[in-house]
């Protein structure tokens, strides 16, 4: 028998999990945020600080928490933090001065360019291929520099670090500082 309290019941519930999905998307949205605009304005990759320079670094750090997800099964939480990243790239893009007008072909390019590199970096990563990961590295992030860059490990060793630890969102501790 169909009983109207135990479905808006069911309903709260399910916008309860979205709600908190979401939040947590956004948490983990904004340390990856912040660790890509460390690494792009510290002159530690010695590139220009612009946006090209932060879209690669962030598609990078993204698609490391992603793969750990896949991993461990989450696929809404990949869902959901994909979907953060590009609500995050039209917010920077409309800061910028981005129209209306011309926001869909913007976001579509970006959508583009970064679904291939997700797709390249989580492959690797599955794979266990160094090889393959510093390629894609060295090619998108650090614009064709070669594979033996020591910059390339560096990012090597962030993208490490994302697979591995957890965030407070996520129920574990504090995240350790990137200097």
């Amino acid at each position: 028998m169909f009983s109207l309290s135990a479905w808006l019941q069911d309903r709260r519930r399910a916008k309860q999990r979205r709600e908190a999905l979401a939040q947590r998307a956004r948490e983990i949205h904004g340390d990856l945020t912040a660790r890509a605009l460390a690494l792009s304005g510290s002159g530690q990759l010695a590139l220009p600080d612009y946006f090209p320079l932060r879209f690669e670094l962030l598609t990078l750090l993204i698609a490391a928490r992603l793969q750990r997800f896949h991993r461990e099964g989450e696929e809404a939480m990949v869902q959901a933090l994909w979907d953060m990243t590009f609500e995050g790239f039209d917010y920077s893009l409309r800061s910028r001065g981005i129209s209306d007008l011309r926001m869909a072909s913007r976001i579509r390019k970006l959508l583009r360019g970064a679904t291939g590199r997700r797709d390249v970096y989580i492959l690797a990563l599955e794979q266990g291929d160094e090889t393959a990961l510093r390629n894609a590295i060295a090619r998108n992030v650090l614009d064709h520099a070669p594979p033996e860059d020591p910059r390339v490990e560096r990012l090597l060793g962030e993208v490490r670090r994302i697979g591995e630890e957890t965030s407070p969102a996520e129920g574990g501790t504090a995240l350790p500082s990137h200097d």
